[in-house]
């Protein structure tokens, strides 16, 4: 009968050690990877959702934006507001550079999103506006 010499086995059990360790050494790295990816995935989706939380609430945006208009400063500015769907449009056809600054500024730093803005001046004081704002 023949049978398997002892020192053969040896060579082979470490072999087969070296090749589980080489497998279980890739393993973990891809876990490394996938949980690093995991944690990335995790901090865009949370920012996305605070960003939905801003911009996409129509109630408040309706009300800071009409707490803007009905600023004295903007009394003789002429603003007319539509809203459709879910969109709001402000245009003036004439309007004085203060004016325009003023509502230029409380509107770039206010959270609105601002879907379409064109100023055109008309001559040294005063300018066109036309704004599109997604609600």
């Amino acid at each position: 009968m023949r049978y398997i010499h002892p020192f053969y086995i040896a060579p082979f059990l470490i072999a087969f050690m070296v090749m589980l360790g080489v497998k279980i050494a890739q393993a973990k790295a891809g876990l490394h990877e996938a949980k690093s990816e995991f944690q990335k995935a995790s901090e865009l989706s949370y920012e996305i959702s605070k960003l939905k939380d801003i911009y996409d609430n129509k109630e408040r945006t309706l009300s800071s934006l009409g707490t803007i208009l009905k600023h004295p400063s903007l009394k003789d500015a002429s603003l007319e507001q539509k809203v459709v769907a879910k969109k709001m449009y402000i245009s003036s056809k004439g309007m004085k550079k203060s004016n325009l600054d003023f509502f230029i500024s409380k509107l770039l730093n206010g959270s609105y999103a601002i879907t379409a803005l064109e100023i055109k001046a008309i001559n040294q004081e005063k300018a066109s506006l036309e704004v599109e704002i997604a609600l």
